[in-house]
């Protein structure tokens, strides 16, 4: 690996694999060995997409506060040399550590300005995650009013692009909310579009969906379903 970029994207790409297979720990060690090899070669690209994966791994290792470092120096990095879709990823994945957090101004902002520069890209990939994660933030904030439009906003650029994980957590959402609404067929509806696109996917949560009404998150439960135990209702 004399290759100074073979041997980032080879650790890198090893990184990702053991972050695949719940070994975040491992992924930290590979993380930062290609950390140290972008940084040698000077790449800008290389390194906010290596930050970006670091602050990845920390996240599930619960280590948030070295979370934030990664992103908010990827986020720096991404600025400096313009890279417009280098920022928008870094502030994603930034908005999800501060809702993890329950830092929710800050998750709402980051959601926003990740949004403005999707659409400026013309990035839908972007835009459709953006758009459900930060509804789901609005459910914490019991807005379901703004986070209602923000998943059919969601829903409706993952069905022009095909992005049918986003879409399936969508519907699964969107039966949620019908649920607490009062209403029992729109909820059916919703939810076996849901199972249709996890069971197409082979998603691993398609089985919890077809038991609970539970879509597991950093937080401990799904976005509704605490908000259904913070209004007396779950």
């Amino acid at each position: 690996m004399k290759d100074a970029s073979g041997r980032v994207a080879v650790l890198n790409n090893l990184g990702n694999i053991q972050s695949s297979l719940g070994k975040p720990l491992n992924a930290v060690e590979l993380y930062d060995k290609a950390l140290t090899s972008a940084q040698e070669k000077g790449d800008p690209t290389e390194e906010v997409n290596v930050l970006g994966n670091l602050g990845g791994a920390y996240r599930e290792l619960g280590a948030y506060q070295r979370a934030l470092n990664c992103l908010n120096k990827g986020l720096e990095i991404s600025e400096q040399s313009q890279d417009r879709a280098a920022e928008c990823q870094v502030l994603l994945n930034l908005a999800n550590v501060h809702s993890d957090l329950e830092q929710d101004d800050q998750a709402i902002d980051c959601y926003e300005r990740c949004l403005a520069i999707a659409r400026e890209i013309k990035d839908p990939l972007t835009e459709s995650e953006a758009l459900c994660d930060l509804a789901a933030t609005l459910v914490y904030l019991k807005q379901i009013p703004e986070a209602m439009q923000c998943y059919e906003a969601s829903l409706k650029v993952c069905q022009r692009i095909g992005n049918a994980y986003t879409a399936a957590v969508v519907y699964k959402n969107l039966s949620d909310i019908a649920t607490f609404n009062g209403q029992p067929n729109a909820a059916e509806e919703f939810r076996q579009e849901a199972l249709k696109l996890a069971r197409e996917l082979e998603l691993p949560f398609a089985k919890e969906w077809e038991k609970s009404g539970v879509i597991k998150t950093k937080r401990g439960c799904s976005p509704f379903s605490l908000f259904l135990k913070l209004v007396g209702k779950g």
